[in-house]
């Protein structure tokens, strides 16, 4: 199935939720997005939703839903004429998000939700055009191929040696480490740009 949708443009930003998401659920490397159409069976000309940019990507807060074995938390969005381009046929009048976890384990879900709801979020940034979304990355290995700079700079951000496969097989406390410093990160580098606006 073929999704399209938008990532955050500021490369920096980027990587902090791409990391954040790795963390909380570091089966797999997906970057962070929000999905506006799909799915597709086929790839279909996106041109046309292109010609008028969309406006500015509001992160505002974190929400969740937990349904027996899918626990999900998230950060609600907005995005200056997002409904526009919008076609998710199973969700239309879905909630504009950004995944941090999505798994089948629910004690998981609560304490990032927790740590994620200790801050004011409220982040300006902007969106990239609307374009086909990426497959995740499943192991550790394929990650350090396809993605070489992700842990050299998950490294370099937290100023300690993580090797992803060990970062797999941590428990949740020591994960919970890293998630809360992310948000941390997050919130105090990018609130006072957002206050600028």
């Amino acid at each position: 199935m073929i999704f399209y949708g938008v990532y955050i443009r500021d490369p920096d930003l980027a990587f902090l939720f791409d990391a954040l998401r790795f963390i909380a659920q570091p089966d797999a490397l997906r970057k962070a997005h929000i999905t506006v159409r799909g799915p597709y069976e086929r790839r279909i000309n996106i041109d046309h939703f292109n010609k008028k940019s969309l406006g500015d990507l509001c992160i505002e807060r974190p929400g969740n839903f937990f349904l027996n074995r899918q626990n999900t938390v998230f950060l609600y969005c907005e995005i200056v004429g997002i409904w526009d381009v919008w076609n998710k046929p199973d969700f239309q009048g879905g909630i504009v998000h950004l995944t941090v976890y999505d798994g089948n384990d629910e004690k998981t879900a609560r304490q990032i939700f927790e740590a994620l709801s200790r801050f004011d979020w409220k982040i300006w940034t902007k969106p990239t055009k609307l374009m086909e979304l990426e497959k995740k990355v499943i192991n550790n290995e394929v990650i350090n191929i396809l993605e070489p700079d992700f842990s050299k700079s998950l490294n370099r951000m937290m100023g300690e040696p993580i090797d992803l496969s060990s970062l797999r097989r941590a428990g949740l406390p020591e994960r919970m480490k890293y998630i809360n410093y992310l948000a941390k990160r997050i919130n105090i580098g990018y609130a006072f740009r957002s206050s600028l606006r």
